[in-house]
């Protein structure tokens, strides 16, 4: 090129213009296309960029001259190229490697015209590229899992479609089989054509120690070249070699701290790894993970449904059924649906003579022919702890048992008998702790029965024993029955006709039926009210303890106070009890007023994010215009908190609830019932939760009905809204999707604003003296009409006390000024309270009337809304302020 002063002008200027430019550019000039570049270009060089400066471009890019000579040789003839991502294989490190350019070969031409080189602006885009491809690959991954639900069919989907992408020899993913990281089991993988599958259990030790120590750290592993690396020693070539295996890599899958899987990728010869097939493939790895244990919580949950179905679906049947041949047939398919067994069976507890034979009743999942060619089983050790009745017996091979195969002649199953490794086995024990037989399954696989399977049968078993002892108590009532009817019919006229005698029989057995189901609610009702009944004997434990201990002289006044104060506050917690009680039986004693519904919810919206907690989100929408109702405030506002409530639960620790109010022309009709036109305000109360099962949709509102475990619901919260809404004039919608949620709806009639009831803050004032005002007291109980009147006259009232309504009216009759107020019971013989007060207001409008009740149908029914209600049990103070307040207007 000699000096550069006697370099062309075209060289000169256009090399000024690439030592200048940010971008990376060179030039090849002249025939032998001596290279010069700027400091760009320099660091896309590399190694080779000491040698570069003059030299031939063949010589300098040999490698990949042959890709791009045709591409120059363009250039030379005067046409421009440009290329975006064109891949090119070079060396790098000593080593070929893929690579990708974006880059554009423009002609050089002199001041004459003639082309004298080439300029080139290049840059790699390799990073950019494969950082592309991975997100294209992502997505199609995520498209192909994300329509999938079985966990060996999500294997094969990524383990494919990982190996057709990097284009090696295996992919494939491991499950561990313990937590120290010794098994893993390869269920699915992917080979390339002609290799064979590595598809079995593993143990990683065997493919060195430091492997699976890295492994078990969660540190990815990735060797080019077994026989070459120092952590694959020659004690590991025999495993690489029955996988053919040159170069892997491992990605660990440790989730919270314990090893669960592996994703491996197989070469047959060396190969580097570049750091974006390694990161591909931790993050097929991770997307694995993700789909598979998302497919199996599915299947789980799945699993769980159908076994809760199956269980309702066989409760069902055997409630209503009596027939035992039906009934234990039932039991038995229930039982094989319920473990996924192969077959079932239920043998009675019916010993020979030697009492070592069992009598085979029914037979599920398998012909019964496949038993009739063997004896019935024998007291054997295997056997003999289903009919002692001492639990469960449950193996995940019954060949491997050491109870198995102690007994002659067979030492085991009898040859021909149907192959049984896993083995179920519960006992059937009626109430009176009698064995009555056992369920028994069988599977051909091992290990097919688990904790769950051995529950469900559990349940499966006392449901059985609960509906043979019902057969059994039907079938003695009809013994009896036949027997005393046959009695009966040799005494009948013989011209009585045989369809009579038919027709009384079929009487008398429906009478038997009855009086069988009668039964069985009665002991229901028992245990209800027996919980009741032990509620009620713990606190009156507290305020019989706390009397006797006010007896005693030496008390200070602290513990004075103490004592009273605990007598107070339990019969506060009775008051409750009753409270709910009444909201079940549908005879509280409503307060009706008119009031805005979306200020009462808006202000329980503290109280109802308290009780959901902070994982579910409350939202309360309320309409732009004010909603009214004529209804009790306080039911009012425990219905809406028991169907949050019942909504919280439905969530669990995550969800959102919405509570919504707005108003309604109509009530949508329902099953059975039509739609109602009105002037209706909704209020839903929305959850998202798994939604109620269609079998208990009809059963919600039952008392004492709940699907929460013990200790974790009562059965009346649903119950205390259907009561309270049916008594306010309104209805109740539910509608609810499996999985998605339930909405629970309240439509009551919607009210006048102008009736708004002004809200009356009582203060908390002493007790209010009597001043010798005059009570009438109508009480029929003579402890409670006493107490009254004692307690009034403390009070500084002075007491005239009737036993009756009659009374009441002839007191007032002879007197009708010397009385200032007339305090009387709501439920009494004769004429209640309701009705007594009405008469007082008619004959003497100016009587002031309070009344008071624990429990009343006639409040409930009737109404009384006009009188001054006080609740039982009532305290001095309420009671002072009630009839302070009624003297007083």
């Amino acid at each position: 090129m000699g000096e550069p002063s006697t370099w062309p002008a075209a060289l000169k200027v256009t090399l000024a213009t690439l030592l200048n430019s940010p971008e990376a550019m060179f030039i090849a000039w002249g025939p032998d296309l001596f290279a010069f570049f700027n400091d760009a270009y320099g660091d896309i060089l590399g190694d080779r960029v000491d040698t570069a400066i003059g030299r031939p471009f063949a010589e300098l890019w040999a490698d990949v001259w042959d890709d791009i000579a045709p591409i120059v040789d363009k250039a030379l003839a005067g046409e421009p190229s440009r290329f975006a991502d064109m891949p090119l294989t070079m060396v790098r490190g000593g080593e070929p490697q893929k690579t990708w350019w974006s880059f554009s070969y423009s002609p050089l031409c002199d001041e004459t015209g003639s082309i004298v080189g080439m300029l080139c602006v290049t840059s790699e885009t390799t990073e950019r590229f494969l950082s592309d491809q991975r997100q294209v690959f992502r997505s199609r991954l995520d498209d192909a899992l994300r329509a999938l639900d079985d966990p060996r069919a999500i294997k094969k989907v990524a383990n494919t479609m990982l190996g057709e992408h990097l284009q090696v020899a295996s992919v494939g993913y491991a499950d561990a089989l313990d937590d120290r990281c010794e098994r893993t089991l390869i269920e699915q993988d992917w080979t390339a054509p002609g290799l064979p599958s590595a598809t079995g259990i593993h143990v990683l030790e065997d493919y060195g120690v430091a492997t699976r120590a890295s492994l078990m750290m969660g540190e990815i592993v990735q060797i080019d070249d077994v026989v070459a690396h120092p952590s694959t020693g020659p004690e590991t070539n025999d495993a690489f070699a029955r996988i053919n295996t040159r170069a892997y890599i491992n990605i660990p899958l440790v989730k919270d701290g314990r090893f669960v899987a592996l994703q491996y990728v197989l070469s047959t010869v060396p190969r580097r790894w570049t750091d974006h097939e390694v990161a591909l493939v931790a993050e097929v790895a991770d997307r694995t993970w993700a789909a598979v244990e998302r497919a199996r919580a599915e299947a789980a949950m799945h699993e769980d449904r159908r076994s809760l179905a199956t269980l309702n679906s066989a409760a069902a049947s055997l409630a209503g059924e009596l027939n035992l041949d039906r009934l234990v047939q039932t039991v038995t398919d229930a039982g094989v649906a319920l473990t996924g067994a192969q077959f079932g069976a239920f043998f009675y507890n019916s010993l020979d003579a030697q009492g070592d034979i069992y009598m085979l009743y029914t037979l599920s999942g398998v012909d019964r022919s496949e038993f009739d060619k063997f004896p019935m089983p024998r007291n054997t050790a295997v056997f003999a702890p289903t009919f002692g009745g001492e639990g469960v017996v449950r193996s995940g091979d019954i060949l491997k048992d050491e109870r198995y195969g102690k007994n002659t002649p067979n030492r085991g199953m009898p040859h021909g008998h149907l192959p049984v490794r896993s083995y179920l086995a519960a006992p059937v024990i009626s109430r009176s702790g009698e064995v009555i037989g056992g369920l028994f399954f069988g599977h051909p696989e091992t290990d097919r029965f688990d904790a769950q399977h051995e529950a469900s049968i559990v349940a499966i078993a006392a449901q059985a024993a609960i509906a043979i002892d019902n057969s059994r108590l039907f079938a003695a009532a009809s013994r009896d029955l036949d027997e005393r009817r046959a009695a009966e019919a040799r005494l009948q006229d013989l011209n009585e006709t045989l369809e009579n005698r038919i027709a009384q029989a079929l009487i008398e057995r429906q009478e038997v039926e009855e009086a069988l189901r009668q039964s069985q609610k009665l002991e229901a009702i028992g245990q209800l009210t027996g919980g009741v009944a032990h509620d009620f004997n713990n606190l009156l434990t507290i305020i019989q303890s706390s009397a006797d201990l006010l007896k005693r002289s030496d008390l200070t006044e602290d513990r004075r106070q103490r004592y009273i104060g605990a007598i107070s506050e339990t019969t506060q917690r009775a008051a409750k009890i009753t409270g709910q009680l009444l909201a079940f039986a549908r005879r509280q004693a409503l307060r009706p007023e008119t009031f805005e519904v979306s200020q009462s919810v808006i202000s329980l919206g503290e109280i109802l994010r308290t009780m959901a907690g902070s994982g579910i989100e409350v939202v309360i929408r309320a309409p732009d215009d004010a909603a009214y109702i004529n209804a009790d405030p306080s039911q009012f506002d425990t219905a809406i908190v028991n169907m949050a409530v019942n909504a919280r639960d439905a969530m669990g620790e995550a969800g959102t609830l919405t509570i919504t109010i707005a108003t309604s022309a109509y009530i949508p009709a329902e099953s059975g019932t039509p739609a109602i036109s009105g002037k209706f305000v909704e209020i839903s109360v929305a959850d998202t939760g798994d939604g109620i099962a269609t079998s208990d949709m009809a059963r919600i509102f039952e008392p004492f009905f709940t699907t929460k475990g013990v200790g974790k619901g009562t059965g009346l919260g649903l119950s205390q809204v259907f009561g309270f809404t049916k008594q306010s004039g309104g209805e109740v919608r539910v509608s609810s999707t499996p999985g998605a949620g339930s909405v629970f709806t309240l439509y009551l009639p919607q009210a006048d604003g102008s009736e708004v009831n002004e809200a009356v803050e009582i203060e908390h004032v002493p007790l209010a003296e009597g001043h010798g005002s005059s009570v009438l007291v109508v009480e029929d109980n003579e402890d409670v009409g006493a107490f009254a009147s004692v307690t009034l006259q403390e009070l500084g009232y002075r007491t005239t006390w009737a036993v009756n309504a009659d009374e009441a009216l002839t007191r007032l009759a002879e007197r009708p000024n010397d009385f200032d107020v007339v305090f009387s019971d709501v439920v009494m013989p004769g004429m209640n309270g309701i009705d007594l007060g009405r008469e007082i207001k008619r004959l003497y409008p100016r009587m002031p009337v309070v009344l008071a009740s624990g429990y009343s149908d006639v409040l409930a029914e009737s109404g009384g809304d006009e009188f001054e209600l006080l609740h039982k049990p009532y305290s001095v103070e309420q009671l002072s302020r009630i009839l302070s307040l009624a003297v007083a207007a």
